[in-house]
């Protein structure tokens, strides 16, 4: 099917579009249902916990200046049994500092 004229389909479409529009306007708030939502406990708790992440810092600034300190000062060591023993677990670098 070959289609010469598309402004002819445009407007064809522009008055279905029209049709539609003043029907929908025919309903009115009186025919619609209101919708009663109630967040669940473990949906609250979980707000409540997400709330509370985020007002934590993701860098622990005191830790930093601990560990920076120590470096500047030539006194920062790392056990290396625990340093091994944390690549080969899977523990993160935050259990063994």
């Amino acid at each position: 099917m070959k289609i010469n004229n598309i402004n002819n389909v445009q407007s064809a479409y522009g008055v279905y579009n029209k049709d539609k529009v003043k029907n929908a306007s025919k309903v009115g708030p009186s025919n619609a249902k209101a919708f009663d939502i109630e967040i669940s406990g473990i949906g609250k708790d979980y707000n409540f916990a997400m709330e509370k992440l985020k007002e934590i810092p993701e860098v622990r600034r005191e830790k930093i200046d601990k560990i920076s300190n120590e470096i500047a000062n030539g006194t920062y060591t790392v056990d290396a049994k625990k340093l091994a023993k944390a690549i080969v677990s899977g523990i993160t670098v935050d259990d063994i500092v």
